[in-house]
């Protein structure tokens, strides 16, 4: 075995202490949860809980189960649909951008990205896309809150750059009891 002198040994101690130290540094302290104490990232509070989904003419359209996830920060929204359709949303403030953002996941291979914000009590999302026709198109989807009860999501697409908007969807979740 080679002889190690002491000074080596000692600055291999102190690279070893240092890269500890700056790793350390940059790693978020566990206790620190910003998402459950500030306000803003509080903003779909109001859609957490298990739901039954019915179209605007009464029909039943799904069952829903949203939760918050990792500490608070991800407002997971789990979808079970007719005819074996399902998928997830992941919403969540973004405090870079002092956005809200939706992904959307469904098992058709579907992904959809979504940007908004809170106002009035309310989450409106945007997102642009392609048409059948392979044309740009914009869809809105709007969170409006009915009271600790029911929740009503509206869905929007325009063909035309926003001068005009079709109905998607518009959906009520009505609370499991």
């Amino acid at each position: 075995m080679k002889n190690v002198s002491p000074t080596w040994v000692w600055l291999q101690s102190v690279a070893v202490s240092l890269i500890a130290m700056s790793a350390a540094a940059q790693t978020p302290a566990v206790d620190s949860r910003p998402c459950k104490e500030a306000p803003e990232f509080r903003g779909m509070d109001f859609w957490l809980g298990e739901w039954e989904v019915e179209t605007a003419q009464g029909k039943p359209a799904e069952k829903s189960k949203i939760e918050l996830v990792l500490d608070g920060c991800i407002v997971l929204e789990n979808w079970t649909g007719q005819n074996g359709y399902a998928g997830k949303s992941f919403n969540l403030f973004h405090s870079d951008s002092s956005k809200w953002e939706q992904l959307w996941v469904d098992n058709q291979g579907q992904v959809t990205r979504y940007e908004g914000e809170a106002k009035d009590g309310n989450i409106y999302y945007r997102t642009d896309g392609v048409g059948p026709d392979g044309k740009k198109t914009l869809s809105k989807m709007t969170f409006f809150p009915k009271g600790p009860g029911e929740v009503r999501q509206f869905g929007e697409t325009s063909a035309d750059g926003g001068a005009t908007w079709t109905a998607e969807y518009d959906l009520l979740y009505k609370r499991k009891k």
